[in-house]
């Protein structure tokens, strides 16, 4: 259960995740419904997908992740990552849009190309993002490839996280803006998460290096944490991000993947932890 994505739905929180499916490793996009004053208690859980891979040669031919959701008007946004394997061993992945007229129970994608495409900004990958709409414009904070290396016979990819910005939320022009810059060339940034607390914006994302990051230590995933007054320019704070791996059990070799949301005036974290989100994903409460 990768990459969870909190929403409000009436009167209960729904959790958008990608699951993939064990034969051929494709993914598509399921949820659970947990009750908003008790998260730990699940209501339902959705066994049939919301939205599935595209068709062969699509951008997303061999699975879709959420990304983010978004409510316009009366309709859901829910932009998400589609992905196609490489025979070299790498993959590549861009983001598409597809938008539910139901109130989240089902969505269909706008077509079968992608609204953020690989291009001379990003050339190798477009990964995970956040959205916030401010003053009448999109701000768009993603994931960015920006070097496949060759590391033990193996193909692993380093991300940057950048700024682009739309005025409708479908059309997107990404600026190349990097808003938190690498502290040494074997790390990777990805899958931010934003939200505002007084006049402040904090960004929450995962952060790993690209060598032995799949066991425990200091190459793992964990988080990192930003501040901005404008979402634009950024200013990191990891040693105030307030939260750790467990010394024991399912997130005490990593963190990763974090979204937050603010319900009933609290900031609930939903994350993966050990296997990337083999363990499946849990839950942090913001102590004010």
């Amino acid at each position: 259960t990768q990459v969870p994505y909190a929403f409000e739905i009436n009167d209960h929180l729904r959790i958008f995740f990608g699951a993939r499916k064990e034969h051929d490793k494709t993914a598509s996009v399921y949820y659970i419904n947990i009750d908003r004053s008790e998260p730990q208690r699940i209501l339902e859980i959705k066994n049939e997908p919301v939205l599935e891979k595209g068709a062969t040669g699509a951008f997303d031919q061999d699975g879709v992740l959420p990304v983010c959701l978004k409510r316009v008007g009366t309709d859901i946004y829910m932009y998400y990552g589609g992905f196609t394997k490489h025979v070299s061993g790498s993959h590549n992945c861009m983001m598409g849009l597809a938008i539910s007229k139901d109130n989240g129970d089902s969505f269909t994608k706008i077509g079968d190309g992608p609204i953020l495409p690989i291009s001379k900004t990003d050339p190798y990958l477009i990964g995970s993002a956040d959205i916030v709409l401010k003053d009448n414009e999109w701000h768009m904070i993603y994931t960015s490839g920006t070097k496949w290396s060759e590391i033990n016979s193996s193909l692993e990819i380093s991300y940057t996280l950048k700024y682009a910005y739309s005025t409708d939320g479908i059309n997107w022009i990404p600026t190349g803006k990097i808003v938190i810059p690498h502290e040494s060339p074997v790390d990777a940034y990805a899958k931010p998460s934003i939200f505002k607390k007084g006049n402040l914006y904090y960004m929450y994302f995962s952060k790993r290096q690209i060598v032995d990051y799949r066991i425990k230590g200091e190459a793992a995933y964990s988080l990192g944490m930003a501040t901005s007054m404008d979402l634009i320019n950024w200013e990191r704070h990891d040693d105030i991000r307030g939260i750790e791996t467990s010394s024991a059990g399912w997130d005490s070799e990593m963190i990763c993947y974090p979204n937050i949301i603010e319900t009933d005036s609290r900031y609930l974290m939903f994350y993966n932890g050990n296997g990337f989100g083999k363990t499946g994903f849990g839950l942090a409460e913001l102590i004010k």
